[in-house]
């Protein structure tokens, strides 16, 4: 066993010093950048073996320590952490390629925007595009928004007559998962069985969870070694079990495709068409495979599911530990509303900027997306005439640049005062990029911004929000979660 273990040791070693010499150029301009000393072998490697929990942590720890770009070695793997604004944009316009590593949330998402290769991005963002800047979905978005917050409140009144504390997640999901279920997919049908989406909102949670755990920690990578270790957890079938759902709303809605084609019934006597009736219609569309329809079909699902629920809870729980900025929300409301019950307009959307500073405060303290990792083929100069080698991985850490103190003065704090326009306009305009910036930013952000601001304001305009809960604590996969829940109470509003 000793003797197996030395000879291991010493072809790990043979093979990265063969790469470094073979990468020699690379290695060099890696180490002219500051960064955190690196072990032989596994480089900063180690630093990463810790609770999902201390890996934020510890990241946040290297971004404040070291100067931008910051240099980290994962074994022979180089990657170079962009804290600055003014680089992050560099970055974003020219390094389109994902990460290797996105491999593994292809996984949970399928091989959609987030994750394709250049080649495939390009194509499918061509076709997809438009469909997202189609003013008729907007307006038509809105109704659907409107009408499932309303439902939301309905449900969250049970809670009232109970009077305690309770975690708000798994209600803000199911508003989401409805919500985009309606929207991308056209199935109106809400998911109401409470304990079915409890089991779909674990498998993600789990699903998202080994598929982070996967890229950060590179010994899970081989797929042996993470079948083994995915079975001692009892967890195989996750990914199957999140994909489960959306996968059975996407059969339905082709066989309902193939109905409606079949009995000749066109997208113009149709009263709304979704996302994917626009999809299966669009001309330019028919080189989609069915595995190409549901590869976006799982990128959006999850990605406008996950993501909004996150930010719109977190925005529920920061509201509820400050209730002077609460209250203040609660004014500019009656004001837009006039003690109204009538649904959200465009109009009043644009009048509630308050609670659109708040939102954007969420969203840069608790970016869904924390980092975003991009690969580089060619070398790539940045800022003050420094060079990233080609070769490198580039990590535009978003939670870095929000949690940047010469950007943000006590980034850890919940201020929405820091998106006071003057403020705003004294940033550089990639200091706040909770979806990215760039060709590759998130697609549907307008519509996630609406959903979370008509979910918001209808709540608020109903229930008074207050909570035990004094500091958050944050876990982290894929996404920024909270690793204490979301524990709100609610009392009526007079």
């Amino acid at each position: 066993m000793i003797n197996f273990i030395i000879v291991l040791v010493a072809t790990a070693l043979c093979f990265i010093l063969k790469y470094q010499w073979q990468n020699r150029r690379l290695v060099k301009m890696m180490n002219a950048f500051d960064g955190p000393p690196a072990l032989p072998v596994v480089g900063n490697a180690l630093t990463f073996v810790c609770s999902t929990k201390e890996i934020l942590r510890r990241g946040l720890s290297i971004m404040a320590q070291y100067k931008n770009p910051i240099r980290i070695w994962l074994f022979h793997i180089p990657y170079v952490a962009i804290t600055d604004p003014e680089d992050f944009q560099i970055v974003s316009m020219k390094a389109l390629e994902k990460d290797d590593g996105y491999r593994f949330l292809a996984d949970l998402i399928g091989d959609g925007l987030i994750t394709a290769k250049v080649s495939k991005w390009k194509k499918n963002r061509k076709i997809i595009a438009p469909i997202f800047s189609r003013i008729i979905l907007y307006h038509h978005y809105l109704d659907i928004f409107n009408k499932q917050s309303l439902k939301l409140v309905e449900t969250l009144e049970q809670e009232i007559s109970h009077g305690k504390q309770f975690d708000a997640w798994l209600y803000i999901f199911k508003t989401f998962f409805n919500i985009i279920s309606e929207t991308a997919m056209g199935y109106s049908k809400d998911f109401d069985n409470m304990e079915t989406l409890a089991k779909l909102k674990d498998s993600t949670t789990k699903a998202s969870l080994l598929a982070g755990q996967r890229f950060y920690q590179p010994w899970l990578q081989p797929s042996i070694i993470f079948k083994i270790y995915t079975f001692m957890k009892g967890w195989s079938n996750v990914f199957e079990e999140s994909k489960a759902v959306p996968l059975k709303i996407l059969k339905l809605k082709r066989e309902k495709f193939l109905e409606e084609k079949s009995n000749n019934v066109t997208k113009e006597e149709k009263s709304y068409n979704s996302f994917i009736d626009i999809l299966m219609n669009t001309h330019e569309a028919k080189h989609f495979t069915d595995e190409d329809v549901a590869d976006e079909v799982l990128t959006i699902m999850f990605a406008a599911t996950e993501t909004s629920a996150l930010i719109t809870s977190f925005a529920l729980l920061m509201l509820a530990m400050h209730p002077q900025i609460q209250e203040k929300v609660y004014e500019e409301l009656r004001e837009t509303f006039e003690n109204s019950d009538r649904p959200m307009t465009t109009d009043e959307i644009n009048k509630l900027t308050f609670l659109d500073q708040c939102i954007k405060e969420t969203l840069r303290l608790f970016a869904a997306v924390p980092v975003v990792i991009r690969h580089t083929y060619e070398d790539l100069p940045i800022s003050n005439g420094r060079v990233i080698p080609a070769g490198a991985n580039i990590i535009l850490a978003i939670f870095g640049v929000h949690q940047n103190e010469n950007l943000y003065p006590n980034p850890k704090v919940w201020n929405p005062y820091n998106f006071d326009a003057d403020k705003v306009a004294a940033r550089h305009p990639c200091a706040f990029v909770p979806f990215g910036v760039g060709p590759r930013m998130c697609i549907g952000y307008k519509q996630s911004m609406v959903a979370i601001t008509t979910l918001l304001a209808t709540v608020l305009r109903k229930f008074k929000l207050s909570t035990d809960e004094t500091e958050y604590e944050l876990d982290v996969d894929f996404l920024i979660r909270s690793a204490r829940g979301f524990n709100i109470r609610l009392e009526h509003r007079n």
